[in-house]
């Protein structure tokens, strides 16, 4: 038993004064002689006894009482199990798109913060987090405030990471017993197992599921330029559910209705429905379906609109095949051959193309490397006589010639200059060869011949991109231009790098956005939206501005890019889809004594107050003291 006021005990001492002054005060008799007292002297014995014995009981009874009602004041209490640790609480409520879902209570992210606000106390201090923001502990009316304000976040609810974070803060606290509840519908949003549970703390894992997992939604677009007077739009839509349904798809532009169509959704899959659109000098709209289940998916936004040609510069003799692939309408093609480069032009260029140059000059390599550092991209294509490409070693690296014949048999499908190229993937196709090669280590290959280096690889230098081809495509030594790989690889190279419209922006992630435009030394571009401003990241890159994103925006919608007060261009972003997955954690798999898989906050929230609980016993004795008290009444009162 330990007490809260040890030292009240120290009044104990005061009950030997009671003691003392009931000794002193006991009474003396004298003797009086009377005639035949034998009677008389046994009744005053029995008398004095009597007396003497009700003293000592209600002397009893006062010091009990005394002795109770300092043992109450001084807060006696028993220790609980944790030792009469404090506890440190921190709460975790997931404000992910995926909480949009319906439950039995309405909307997941709304029904737990009903649940969590019903269930705290005044006296309830928590630290509390969601994805996009962090709270310092609070208590009572604002700790109430800050959970009744949580809003949906775009960001995506990724469980290690919130433990790591969690972690961390409680981490802060020394010799406390550390608390982590997370209210979540726990989506799988990657194929990591969860490995972020720290053995110090106590996890109280409440999982909210939906009543079903039905929901359409728009996955993303693919814009064509179709004939001279309509851009075709592929629609690409999913029907999570295991019933076939109709939908009924709009495009709107500023309030006007472009296209509209009723298509059916088969069951648990995924198709492309294709739109016809006018072609304008630039189109702004929004895809919408008529969906109930989450909300985010049902919007797509995109921005269309014909900026300039993609400047390039072809370097060479024999490049027809090249303006084969590089074509007037998209494209402002200027050639030179390698005696008579202009190197003051660079800088106009978005790519430079330099194809099997007779030679390959210091004075080349030294303005190409400018170049691309200055956020230029060039693609080398070798000449077949390997002392004519001097220095390349300097440039690309450490090359091998080699006479072997090879194959090239890898596409790296995950490539950003392949990726969403090819429908599936190719398992045997006509593989290209080439029988003189620069062999090239380089772990961010494009193709790979069949010994595993690289047929064109990528290389990134500062700013800008150099992609070379390791072989001479003169067709005495390889029938690369021959093969269907050569134009989706090609264009895409040139096209990369310097695509500045119809770019999928997705919130939440980084994008990378080439302006074509040039801006003074003191100038920035900036993102509007509604009056709403931001300044992204930025670098002046030849005749463009590459501007990257990251956490801003928040929201969906149309932005447009600006410089001080001068409209530039419009760009679209739209939430990650992955918010809308149907995969979730089995937590059962992961308990154990000190991760819990709880049904509701209110369970997890009484078993913490449990355990911060202790054993008070005042009370008792209190009524001890009063016990004592009615005991000396019946005593002075019934004992005769």
């Amino acid at each position: 038993m330990l007490f809260k006021n040890p030292n009240l005990l120290y009044a104990l001492f005061a009950l030997i004064i009671p003691i003392i002054v009931h000794l002193f005060q006991l009474r003396r008799f004298k003797k009086v002689a009377f005639t035949n007292v034998a009677m008389l002297k046994k009744l005053e014995l029995q008398t004095r006894k009597s007396a003497v014995l009700k003293k000592w009981l209600v002397l009893l009874s006062r010091l009990g009482f005394f002795a109770m009602l300092i043992f109450a004041f001084s807060q006696p209490y028993f220790p609980n199990k944790n030792n009469g640790k404090k506890q440190e609480t921190l709460l975790f409520i997931d404000n992910s798109f995926s909480m949009q879902a319906s439950g039995k209570k309405g909307q997941l992210l709304n029904s737990s913060i009903q649940e969590v606000l019903e269930n705290i106390t005044d006296n309830s201090a928590f630290l509390s987090n969601t994805i996009d923001k962090k709270y310092k502990k609070q208590q009572g009316d604002a700790l109430k405030k800050t959970i009744q304000n949580i809003e949906y976040s775009p960001k995506l609810f990724n469980l290690n990471n919130v433990l790591l974070q969690g972690n961390q803060q409680l981490n802060k606290v020394k010799n406390n017993i550390k608390n982590f509840i997370i209210i979540s519908d726990f989506q799988k949003n990657n194929l990591d197992s969860i490995t972020a549970f720290n053995k110090d703390i106590n996890y109280f894992l409440i999982p909210k599921r939906a009543e079903n997992h039905h929901n359409i939604s728009i996955e993303k677009i693919t814009i064509h330029n179709g004939d001279n007077n309509n851009y075709t739009i592929d629609v690409s839509i999913k029907n999570q559910s295991n019933t076939e349904t109709n939908r009924t798809i709009a495009i709107e532009s500023k309030k006007q209705l472009l296209a509209k169509n009723t298509v059916i959704l088969p069951a648990n899959k995924s198709i492309s429905v294709p739109f016809s659109i006018q072609k304008k000098d630039s189109i702004n709209a929004v895809i919408r379906i008529n969906d109930n289940s989450l909300q985010f998916d049902n919007e797509y936004y995109f921005s269309i609109s014909n900026t300039a040609k993609t400047q390039l510069l072809l370097i060479g003799k024999n490049t027809n095949y090249l303006k084969k692939i590089y074509t007037d309408d998209e494209f402002k093609i200027a050639q030179t051959n390698y005696n008579s480069i202009d190197y003051s032009t660079f800088s106009q260029y978005d790519i430079i193309v330099l194809d099997a140059l007779e030679n390959f000059t210091t004075l080349l390599k030294k303005n190409i490397s400018t170049f691309i550092k200055n956020g230029g991209t060039a693609l080398i294509i070798p000449n077949n006589n390997y002392q004519k490409n001097g220095q390349l070693n300097s440039l690309i690296g450490t090359i091998t010639p080699s006479s072997d014949s090879l194959f090239v048999t890898k596409i790296n499908y995950t490539h950003p200059i392949l990726k969403n190229t090819f429908i599936k993937e190719m398992a045997n196709f006509d593989y290209p060869y080439s029988t003189r090669n620069f062999l090239v280590k380089n772990s961010n290959s494009i193709l790979s011949y069949t010994n595993g280096s690289s047929f064109i690889s990528e290389k990134t230098i500062e700013k800008g991109k150099l992609y070379f081809v390791a072989a001479a495509l003169d067709k005495n030594f390889s029938n690369f231009k021959n093969s269907a790989l050569i134009v989706p690889v090609f264009y895409n190279i040139a096209k990369y790098n310097s695509k500045t419209s119809n770019q999928q922006l997705v919130i939440g992630t980084k994008n990378n956005i080439n302006i074509a435009t040039r801006i003074g030394k003191d100038e920035v571009l900036t993102i509007n939206k509604n009056g709403n401003t931001f300044i992204p990241q930025q670098q002046i890159a030849n005749n463009k501005v590459r501007i990257s994103t990251l956490e801003k925006p928040e929201k969906a919608g149309i932005y447009s890019v600006k410089v001080q007060d001068k409209f530039i261009k419009n760009i679209a972003y739209n939430y990650n889809r992955k918010e809308n997955s149907n995969l979730f954690y089995k937590l059962q798999k992961y308990e154990n004594k000190h991760i819990k898989v709880m049904p509701s906050f209110e369970n997890s929230f009484l078993e913490i107050q449990q355990n911060e609980q202790i054993n008070a016993l005042w009370k008792w004795f209190l009524l001890a003291a009063i016990a004592f008290i009615l005991l000396e009444i019946l005593l002075i009162k019934y004992l005769k």
